[in-house]
């Protein structure tokens, strides 16, 4: 793989139920090496944000995990994580496919307002310093048909009609990551936000969401809180929400 290091150790799998998941039993049982690599032509049980489920067709699509060790970072700037995982899956996908490509926060990846790609971020926190992460990404890649309720699923090769070499887009991930996660070592924060701000979905337009109770109102993205929240302008001033607070119609 033409990386330094992410993808150099590399565990490929034809079956597992989680990478994230094997990738934490990994870290109770040994000394990782920064960048280790997990992936599986098949994921049963893979994970989703907040307790949700990833569900995947064997051999159609990408299942992978990336380990990262970021003690530089201060436990209260550990969303720009999932800033630098989205922002590097977005820039590899561009490279395959010639459609416009948004981040819906926190960190799914759309393509025509529907969703290609999930990332689930998991730190391990000692004290002030975060230990380990791990950056678990799903992508449809090549899959064509979904479960009758995921309305709002899609895949590279569903936006485009074309088939991909998955093991080519794994490594273009993997080149992004090394890219962006170079950029937050050097504390460049103000940059990764404002790249962010820029291919975020609904960011600084007018749109209608929902509470988890049912009840619609109107809102406008307009910030992030420091711990990653998401700001949200009401006429009544900017309400501040959290992931499962808020639901995009």
């Amino acid at each position: 793989m033409d990386t330094k290091f992410i993808g150099q150790i590399h565990y490929a799998f034809d079956s597992l139920a989680s990478t994230n998941e094997f990738a934490t039993q990994l870290l109770r049982k040994q000394n990782v090496r920064e960048g280790t690599l997990i992936t599986t032509k098949h994921q049963f049980q893979g994970k989703g944000q907040a307790g949700n489920s990833w569900s995947s067709n064997p051999n159609e699509n990408i299942a992978m995990s990336v380990l990262l060790r970021p003690s530089f970072l201060k436990p209260i700037n550990q969303f720009y994580l999932n800033i630098l995982a989205a922002l590097a899956v977005r820039k590899a996908l561009i490279q395959f496919v010639n459609l416009p490509i948004d981040v819906k926060w926190a960190n799914d990846i759309l393509i025509d307002r529907k969703k290609v790609c999930g990332i689930l971020i998991q730190n391990t926190l000692s004290g002030e310093q975060i230990t380990n992460t791990i950056v678990g990404i799903g992508v449809n890649i090549n899959q064509t048909s979904f479960e009758a309720h995921l309305t709002k699923a899609t895949s590279l090769a569903l936006e485009t009609g074309a088939n991909y070499d998955i093991k080519l887009v794994i490594e273009a991930i993997c080149q992004q990551l090394e890219h962006y996660y170079a950029i937050l070592k050097a504390e460049q924060f103000e940059l990764l936000r404002q790249r962010y701000f820029e291919h975020l979905y609904q960011f600084e337009e007018w749109a209608w969401y929902k509470r988890p109770t049912g009840t619609p109102f109107k809102g406008k993205i307009v910030d992030l809180s420091p711990i990653g929240a998401l700001m949200v302008a009401r006429e009544s001033g900017v309400e501040t929400f959290g992931l499962k607070e808020i639901v995009f119609l």
